[in-house]
């Protein structure tokens, strides 16, 4: 009888440290930076830096920094920013690399 090797798989989880993200919604609003706590994904605590540029009608989320990189995510996850000041933009976030 032959043996079997039965191995188990634990993907590593941590702190976001790398990530890539899109303007989901492609409102214009005022210029502005926001801090945000971003949601989904198996981690908590994440907080991203939010910038619109320009202002008025010509202004597009421009920039989203890693402000605060939270715990327990793993590469992969998809992350949701909500702008917590008109017009509500929604900036989608996925994990790339956890420390």
């Amino acid at each position: 009888m032959g043996r079997r090797l039965i191995t188990a798989v634990t993907a590593k989880t941590g702190s976001v440290s790398t990530f890539t993200w899109g303007d989901v919604d492609g409102l214009t609003g005022p210029a502005r930076t926001q801090t945000l706590t971003a949601t989904g994904g198996t981690g908590t605590g994440a907080r991203f830096n939010v910038t619109r540029s320009g202002g008025g009608s010509n202004s597009l989320i421009t920039s989203v920094t890693l402000f605060a990189a939270g715990s327990g995510y793993t590469v992969g996850d998809n992350l949701t920013v909500t702008e917590t000041l008109t017009p509500f933009g929604n900036v989608a976030i996925t994990v790339t690399a956890v420390a």
